[in-house]
């Protein structure tokens, strides 16, 4: 990568508001939830966890601050609706973000 690519990236990064990337496996997730392999694909598959998404090949993450959005709304006596709205705007939020990202990095 030439000089000057690496400070564009570099300013963009900057530039972007630091969001936790972190990201966690799926057995991290069942960890972290006490969730069996069963359960965690029944709450993906019914919107009460956000779902995971591709990190290429068969491999796929989640991101933590979801996982631990989801938690505390459990933990805050949300009910199923109440966290699939939450799941909503966490997957929107994703998407918008990406969405931003991946246009400031082709200007």
């Amino acid at each position: 990568m030439m000089n000057t690519e690496v400070n564009s990236v570099t300013q963009l990064h900057q530039s972007t508001p630091h969001i936790n990337t972190t990201v966690l496996r799926r057995k991290e997730v069942r960890d972290k939830t006490g969730l069996s392999n069963t359960s965690l694909h029944e709450r993906i598959h019914d919107k009460t966890m956000p779902p995971p998404f591709s990190l290429g090949g068969r491999s796929v993450g989640f991101f933590e601050h979801e996982i631990s959005a989801v938690l505390m709304a459990r933990a805050a006596g949300q009910d199923d609706e109440q966290v699939k709205a939450l799941v909503c705007l966490l997957v929107d939020k994703r998407k918008e973000l990406a969405s931003s990202f991946m246009q400031r990095l082709s200007a």
